[in-house]
């Protein structure tokens, strides 16, 4: 009812009646409505200091809304005030309580990435770089690993071996945790496999052949596989990942395994008494060898 009202007035062209009317209704209730239509409409009049002041005003009711700060960094986007804009996403991520802290990270990394574009200098990338590197230490979720990956070898010139490195960090990340874990390793091998396709297709700085097919043989073996459910109410068939640095780190410490087992049953000493008892059975049955009578020497 107040934003049919406060149209009458615009239609009538009674501009202050209007504002007057979304001022006094947002002093009431202040809801997102009330307040999006008379941001809309002190756009649509070109007063920027006005919107900046409503979004302050609406951040008061609702700062934890991921969406309310995106628009407001945008409006500043739009007017070109990028340390503005900087400010308001430096401020919205250091709230506590955000509905969607993932899209504000993002929002902000893809500004910082655009000016790095848009400038055609490295300034902007660098600080794109940065954020990454801040939001790897708040969170280690596979999809932040390989946005940061793709980011360094397909946008920021001359990153490609970083790039490798954040993709080898994650793998390195993922294959340290829990079983569980299998999944995020084979989402990341086949999301760098990709990268490393797409440099070559798009002769990027630092494509190489090698490293598509050191990544490829990375890759894991699927296995269907059969485990007792709990209670004994049955069997069920999943499917297990195998990855060929486990079977040889799994080989490996089966070896260890047999060494240490041969050698606490007294293996190495046993080998030792028999070697010496083999070396004095010989030695004894050559004198006695020695000491018989050759009757072709008689």
């Amino acid at each position: 009812l107040w934003i049919m009202a406060a149209e009458l007035e615009i239609r009538n062209k009674n501009i202050e009646a209007a504002r007057k009317l979304f001022g006094r209704a947002i002093g009431m209730c202040p809801k997102p409505s009330l307040l999006n239509a008379y941001i809309k409409f002190e756009k649509q009049m070109g007063n920027t200091d006005r919107c900046r002041i409503l979004y302050q005003k609406y951040l008061e009711y609702s700062s934890q809304e991921c969406d309310v700060w995106v628009k407001f960094a945008n409006l500043e986007k739009q007017v070109r005030d990028y340390e503005r804009v900087r400010a308001i996403y430096e401020l919205a991520i250091s709230q506590k309580h955000i509905d969607m802290p993932e899209l504000l990270w993002k929002k902000y990394i893809d500004f910082e990435i655009f000016i790095g574009t848009t400038n055609k200098n490295k300034h902007g990338f660098e600080k794109a770089q940065i954020l990454y590197e801040r939001l790897l230490e708040r969170t280690k979720h596979v999809k932040v690993w390989i946005s940061f990956g793709k980011f360094l070898c397909l946008t920021f010139p001359g990153k490609a071996d970083d790039g490798r490195s954040i993709f080898n960090k994650a793998y390195e990340y993922f294959k340290s945790q829990p079983e569980q874990d299998k999944e995020e390793r084979v989402v990341l091998l086949e999301a760098w496999e990709q990268v490393e396709k797409e440099m070559i297709a798009k002769k990027i700085q630092g494509a190489d052949e090698k490293q598509l097919e050191k990544v490829t043989k990375m890759m894991p073996k699927k296995l269907k596989k059969r485990r007792e459910l709990p209670d004994s109410e049955g069997w069920e068939e999943y499917y297990d990942y195998v990855f060929p640095d486990d079977e040889k780190s799994t080989k490996g410490l089966k070896l260890l395994e047999i060494a240490q087992k041969w050698k606490r049953s007294g293996g190495i000493m046993n080998a030792l008494k028999a070697a010496k008892k083999a070396k004095a059975d010989a030695a004894q049955q050559a004198q006695a060898d020695s000491n018989e009578l050759d009757i072709d020497d008689l």
